[in-house]
């Protein structure tokens, strides 16, 4: 599917702007986490059927308080199954659907931005024909082209500083 051609200016205090909202967001819910891949891995997932699983238990806890044991806190289990509805699908849907658009704007900007850079290519070439003194120039650009794709280092953008 084409997209619009897009014309956007992501400015400094737009990223100043931006970190702010996601330091906002974090201090709103400090108790969020930073596991590493085997911490991770080593957590069971809360899929649809264990979520159907723990709601049966819950209730059944709720229900029939004499069959907990004394240390075990029903409260604390309702708690933390509420928690985790709550971030899988009311905080956490609406941060992915953002990171998808994110995501998706800068895939199309950067194709947009080589579609571009080809054009200077052909220009390049094109102007070569005329002017040997641009002879340098299309050495280095095909040499580049010459390369694999994952070969090429491109220095990033400077960005601005975190708030």
């Amino acid at each position: 599917m084409a997209h619009p051609q897009l014309d956007v200016t992501i400015t400094d205090a737009d990223i100043t702007a931006h970190q702010a909202n996601v330091a906002a967001t974090e201090a709103q819910f400090p108790f969020l986490l930073n596991l590493t891949v085997k911490e991770a891995k080593e957590l069971p997932k809360m899929g649809p059927k264990r979520i159907a699983k723990t709601q049966k238990l819950l209730d059944i806890a709720l229900q029939n308080p004499g069959i907990i044991a004394a240390g075990f806190s029903v409260p604390a289990f309702e708690k933390d199954f509420k928690a985790a509805i709550r971030m899988k699908g009311l905080v956490r849907n609406p941060v992915l659907k953002l990171l998808e658009k994110i995501d998706e704007t800068g895939h199309a900007l950067g194709n947009e931005a080589y579609e571009q850079a080809l054009k200077v290519k052909i220009y390049l070439e094109t102007a070569n024909r005329t002017d040997p003194g641009l002879d340098d120039l299309v050495r280095e650009v095909n040499e580049l082209f010459e390369q694999g794709e994952d070969e090429i280092v491109v220095p990033p953008a400077p960005v601005a500083e975190p708030v």
